[in-house]
């Protein structure tokens, strides 16, 4: 099993590395030539892990203003309640 983070906003955990393709692509809706070319431009941030494309899927979501939670996610089945600010 792999670290994750959850994602309140999204109501659910990524890993914490993900893959350039597809799951890059799949999460902010970019096609594969796309993702590819924010890689090369330096728009997506990116390392190599065992000669695979990885990025750290904290500093995508903060990058598309989406807010990343330290706190697990709800166990399966369990009730959740949406608390309003």
């Amino acid at each position: 099993m792999s670290a994750e983070i959850y994602v309140p906003a999204l109501g659910r955990s990524y890993a914490v590395l993900i893959n350039a393709w597809p799951d890059t692509g799949e999460l902010i809706g970019m096609s594969r030539s796309q993702v590819y070319e924010a890689l090369k431009s330096g728009e997506i941030p990116s390392f190599r892990v065992a000669g695979r494309i990885k990025i750290p899927s904290a500093a995508l979501l903060a990058k598309l203003g989406i807010e990343v939670s330290n706190i697990p996610a709800p166990a399966a089945g369990a009730k959740t309640t949406k608390v309003s600010s």
